[in-house]
């Protein structure tokens, strides 16, 4: 949510690099900005902006004016869309602590986001059968994404912690 944990890289001036990360909170009284500001010089243009979204997709931008505000998102972040070929279950849903993941998919790593797509659990290596403890979550929605060995997310499922 308002891209919190992205990190936006700009390019310009034929190799100048500038960086932000995204954060929320860290100024005591005070609250840090959603947004990205970068001062330019003179430079009239930026030739690319590159952000690493919290989930590991990254979003490319290029040619872009300067002296101005662009707004760009990621479409795919927290994405529950569902997919028929294969068979895949999660169960209990909503759960007090353990979820089972049953999957025919070719599944490398799970990953539990909580609703500000910050990574809260990590697990590499899947069978046919995980689970994923939520034990020392607390309660709330949370997304499991299952990821295939190339690094493709597979499927993402809605989680409800009690």
């Amino acid at each position: 949510h308002y891209a919190v944990g992205a990190v936006v890289k700009i390019h310009y001036n034929n190799g100048t690099t500038a960086m932000r990360l995204i954060t929320s909170g860290i100024s005591y009284y005070g609250q840090e900005p959603y947004e990205a500001f970068f001062g330019l010089a003179d430079n009239t243009t930026i030739d690319e902006v590159r952000i690493e979204w919290p989930d590991n997709t990254v979003t490319v931008v290029e040619d872009i004016a300067a002296d101005q505000v662009i707004t760009i998102t990621n479409d795919s972040i927290l994405n529950t869309e569902q997919f028929d070929e294969e068979k895949t279950i999660l169960y209990p849903n909503p759960a007090k602590s353990i979820v089972t993941i049953e999957s025919s998919r070719n599944i490398n790593e799970i990953e539990v986001y909580n609703v500000l797509a910050q990574k809260v659990r990590y697990k590499k290596g899947f069978s046919d059968t995980a689970n994923i403890d939520l034990s020392g979550l607390s309660p709330g929605s949370y997304f499991v994404k299952l990821i295939s060995n190339s690094g493709n997310i597979s499927e993402t499922f809605h989680v409800i912690k009690q």
